[in-house]
């Protein structure tokens, strides 16, 4: 059997483990600008292709590339259900009454 690697190369004419460098890059560039993870994965679906002597004597590999890019964070929010229905209020909390009449005076 031929060297892993050699195999790899020859794929495609040298465009897939070009194509593998290329998509190695790309997720790297995401996992740094995200801080987040992601995943490539090759996939080698090996078939036969040719039978000599009723023995398989040919094989067709198909190589397939997955990229999981990270996602950006978006951050969270806590809301509060009041009556069946999301609130960023507090329902426990106090309301402060920014117009009244000691804090205008305080404000002088």
């Amino acid at each position: 059997m031929a060297d892993f690697l050699a195999t790899l190369a020859e794929m495609n004419r040298g465009r897939f483990i070009l194509e593998c460098g290329s998509q190695l890059s790309q997720l790297c560039d995401a996992v740094i600008n995200t801080s987040g993870k992601g995943k490539l994965t090759l996939t080698l679906e090996v078939a036969p292709s040719g039978i000599k002597d009723g023995r398989v004597n040919q094989v067709e590999i198909r190589p397939v590339i997955r990229i999981v890019r990270p996602e950006p964070n978006q951050g969270r929010s806590i809301f509060f259900i009041v009556v069946g229905k999301l609130t960023r209020d507090d329902p426990d909390q106090m309301d402060i009454d920014y117009d009244s009449p000691a804090r205008r005076e305080a404000n002088k």
